[in-house]
């Protein structure tokens, strides 16, 4: 996750400048700049969980376990349109 290292690069620079956040404050930051693709888990992210309570790392890999997720999915989406197609061609080639 490139977005998150960069995430933590600037909030460690921050932070040695003096500017300190709280762990709910980091959470509402990475949820608003998430794409809007994600806006129904940014939603129920936001509903579900308590942020002054949630860690950073539970935070990050619950993140990472939906966007695992949404790739798998689209795999699969793509594998059953390609079969689809296929099939399609192949009863075209036969008339």
């Amino acid at each position: 996750m490139d977005m998150y290292t960069r995430f933590t690069h600037i909030t460690n620079e921050l932070n040695s400048l003096g500017k300190t956040f709280t762990t709910e404050e980091l959470a509402r930051k990475i949820l608003r700049f998430l794409p809007r693709t994600w806006e129904a888990k940014v939603t129920a992210i936001q509903e579900a969980k308590d942020l002054k309570a949630i860690s950073l790392d539970e935070f990050r890999g619950n993140l990472q376990t939906y966007e695992l997720r949404r790739n798998f999915q689209h795999k699969r989406k793509s594998r059953k349109i390609v079969g689809l197609l296929l099939r399609s061609w192949k009863k075209i080639a036969r008339t």
